[in-house]
């Protein structure tokens, strides 16, 4: 592993950023899956003290098009500029055309580069709340559920974020009535 780069409980490689910045993404994401405040606050102090975080500029990003504010859209091309600017992993460029893509307003192009993602990288707990919360407010719930389903085979208890993604997929399934 390069100087610059440590992991993610699951092992996934995150460029930029030392084990105490990683310690603390890792609880951010854990914080913007069960919706708790001042995520953004803190991913923000975050990428001032670490500005070569390529997946934190990524996740500011997707954070910025998920308000739904197209004024918000300056700022989400930003992050990622900042993200393509930084040493980044196959992975970590892979989220940079999924917000790519979602700044050009490309749904399909997005969605495919989530599903390479999860395919190439099944524990990528960002892609996946990512990719199956956009499915649902498209209003895709059949493919977000297939999406739940196919990464589940990969997930079990004792693998970190377990109930991270437990709490997604179970939703993904009770909107097409799988309870």
């Amino acid at each position: 592993m390069n100087a610059g780069q440590t992991t993610d409980p699951r092992g996934l490689t995150l460029s930029g950023i030392d084990a105490k910045g990683a310690e603390q993404f890792e609880a951010m994401m854990t914080d913007s899956y069960y919706y708790r405040v001042g995520v953004q606050d803190r991913l923000d102090a975050l990428l001032q003290e670490h500005p070569g975080f390529a997946l934190g500029h990524v996740f500011r990003g997707y954070s910025l098009m998920t308000d739904g504010l197209t004024s918000s859209h300056a700022k989400a091309a930003t992050h990622l500029q900042m993200a393509e600017k930084a040493t980044a992993t196959p992975r970590e460029r892979q989220h940079q055309e999924a917000l790519r893509a979602w700044l050009a307003q490309d749904p399909l192009a997005r969605g495919l580069a989530f599903e390479q993602i999860l395919a190439d990288y099944p524990l990528d707990l960002l892609a996946f709340r990512q990719h199956t919360g956009t499915l649902f407010w498209m209003g895709n719930k059949r493919h977000q559920s297939q999406i739940a389903s196919c990464a589940a085979s990969h997930w079990g208890s004792d693998i970190p974020g377990y109930p991270l993604f437990l709490s997604a997929y179970s939703f993904a399934m009770e909107e097409v009535g799988q309870y």
